[in-house]
């Protein structure tokens, strides 16, 4: 059946109701996949475990030192970096958890 324009289109009940399931398995699934990102851990440790990570990586390799762009040493433990250097390891972070939130159907978030 067409419907001209400025028509009101007023659905079956069945059709209502169907709407609503759908609307309402998304609103579900929006809250559990929120609850699932609550439970990941901080942006600060994992950072730091990223950092770590990256450091083991480097001397397993043979290298010892690594400077930055400003020629901070960046081969030390996460907390004595300058806030610009851990934002390095910051930024990974957040990217992967964005694509997580993308994956279980987050709209994206900063």
């Amino acid at each position: 059946m067409e419907h001209s324009i400025g028509e009101t289109f007023s659905p079956s009940e069945e059709t209502r109701q169907e709407l609503q399931d759908i609307l309402s398995g998304l609103v579900q699934r929006q809250q559990k996949a929120r609850e699932i990102m609550a439970q990941l851990p901080s942006i600060e440790d994992v950072s730091a475990a990223v950092h770590e990570a990256w450091m083991n990586s480097k001397r397993s390799a043979g290298v010892h030192s690594r400077k930055s762009e400003n020629g901070e040493e960046l081969m030390v433990p996460y907390a004595h970096l300058s806030e610009a250097a851990k934002d390095l390891d910051r930024v990974t972070v957040r990217t992967v958890y964005a694509s997580i939130g993308k994956a279980l159907g987050l709209p994206h978030q900063v």
